[in-house]
């Protein structure tokens, strides 16, 4: 399953829409990525319109970040979709800030010392924009199922940053996100109604699991172009 794709013009991102069999609630899923070309997020703001409801992701609390990138990457923006804008409900099942920090204080020493400085290099993200092309960035996050089963092993073995991204970014994450769709499964599977689920493409492979787990059978799907590539250079003389 591929969840994000470097095709021939540039990073694109799948969309899943999934029901299952003799009941009508539908859950269209997203495979975000969280810096794009703003049309990629205005793209996937008109479909979420179309929608119920939407279950999206955000670590509540945290802090904010520069929406505009420069040098190399300028033209990019940090995900932001205005869902009150949109006129769709929406439930945040995410961890808090606290629940991270409570979190981390469990782990031994390396795993928490690994925790502090992943989070730390987390918000120098952007600025990775500006050394490096769009497709090297873009080749950076292709993923499908080969390369997830890829790191997730690489996380079991490392001990300083497996239980950072493994145990707190992902599964803690996941079981919060799994809950709330069987949750919403089990309220509204009668209803004629459309669920947007809007995470992390690094998320996709447990919502999917838990949906199939729950009956529902991907039906059709698309693409969507998170952004293209640099132009090429422009001459710099004559022949």
């Amino acid at each position: 399953m591929d969840a994000v794709e470097v095709g021939l013009f540039g990073l694109r991102t799948a969309v899943f829409r999934m029901r299952r069999s003799g009941h009508p609630l539908t859950f269209v899923v997203f495979a975000m990525v969280h810096y794009a070309d703003h049309r990629y997020y205005e793209a996937i703001s008109e479909r979420i319109r179309d929608c119920d409801m939407a279950v999206v992701e955000g670590v509540r609390g945290s802090p904010g970040y520069r929406r505009r990138l420069l040098g190399r990457g300028r033209g990019l923006v940090r995900q932001h979709i205005d869902y009150a804008a949109l006129g769709v409900p929406t439930i945040n099942p995410d961890l808090t800030m606290a629940d991270l920090r409570r979190e981390c204080r469990s782990f031994s020493l390396l795993p928490r010392l690994g925790a502090r400085l992943f989070f730390r290099m987390v918000r120098f993200l952007p600025y990775v924009f500006m050394f490096v092309s769009r497709d090297s960035a873009a080749r950076a996050l292709a993923l499908n199922s080969e390369i997830h089963h890829a790191e997730m092993a690489w996380m079991q073995d490392n001990r300083v940053w497996g239980p950072v991204i493994r145990d707190l970014v992902l599964d803690a994450r996941d079981a919060r996100v799994t809950a709330q769709l069987a949750s919403i499964h089990e309220a509204h599977s009668e209803k004629d109604l459309t669920v947007a689920i809007v995470y992390g493409a690094g998320h996709l492979f447990a919502i999917m699991d838990s949906l199939q787990a729950l009956g529902y059978r991907s039906t059709t799907g698309e693409w969507l172009l998170a952004w293209d590539y640099d132009p090429p250079d422009p001459p710099t003389g004559r022949d």
